[in-house]
């Protein structure tokens, strides 16, 4: 038997309600999720219940059913959404322990993080006609890449890999150059430039966009169990 509950069956917040907006709060996950002038996002994909709650319950039911045919015995799977939430922040962690040497022990605070827009190598830019840029080349090799489709070789090096810290005067600077240049042109423009170019640099799709994408254009259905031959 699995239960999946807000906060978990035992502690002081058992008993209280709560919806995503919150199991994202009280675990720490959505003062993450941050523009780079600092404001939250809120998002409309449900990452609590479906990642934390819904994924994980899953996960946790294929390893108690793997044991039950072992051992004969089964249990009570208890799965807190907020617990779930509070345990996907590996990537904020492992980047603090990382900064926080350079930083004169201090953690990452606003701006200074790996992944929430402060890189210019890890970023969003707005397009000339509105839409979005998504800029992932965190590691050198990508950056190099990327640097080549924007004709811009004197910004290889001015990378976190080649010493440029994350919140430095150099890195808002780039970060500000890099969005000059992606806002003078159409979203279409860098999305053909990039289609070739490994340099993990991709447009920000709407949900019809997605949906129509040859990605997921035509994609295998799961058949029901009844009618796999």
């Amino acid at each position: 038997m699995v239960s999946i509950t807000g906060y978990g069956q035992q502690g002081p917040w058992a008993q209280r309600a709560g919806h995503d907006i919150n199991f994202m709060a009280v675990s720490g996950v959505l003062d993450q999720v941050r523009a780079t002038t600092g404001e939250l996002a809120m998002s409309n994909v449900q990452w609590g219940d479906l990642a934390a709650g819904s994924s994980m319950a899953c996960i946790a039911i294929l390893s108690a059913v793997y044991k039950a045919g072992k051992s004969g015995e089964g249990r009570h799977i208890d799965v807190s959404m907020t617990h779930g939430l509070h345990t996907h922040l590996v990537m904020p962690k492992s980047t603090g322990a990382l900064l926080a040497p350079m930083l004169g022990g201090r953690m990452p605070g606003a701006g200074q993080d790996m992944l929430n827009g402060v890189l210019p190598c890890y970023n969003l830019y707005a397009t000339a006609d509105g839409r979005h840029l998504a800029v992932g080349s965190l590691e050198f090799k990508f950056w190099k890449a990327a640097c080549e489709v924007f004709e811009r070789p004197d910004w290889v090096n001015r990378h976190w890999q080649r010493g440029q810290m994350p919140g430095s005067p150099d890195c808002a600077e780039l970060r500000r150059d890099v969005a000059a240049l992606v806002a003078s042109q159409p979203l279409a423009y860098w999305a053909e430039r990039f289609e070739q170019a490994d340099a993990c640099v991709t447009p920000v799709l709407t949900l019809a966009e997605a949906q129509a994408h040859p990605l997921f254009e035509g994609q295998t259905k799961v058949q029901p169990w009844s009618q796999v031959a």
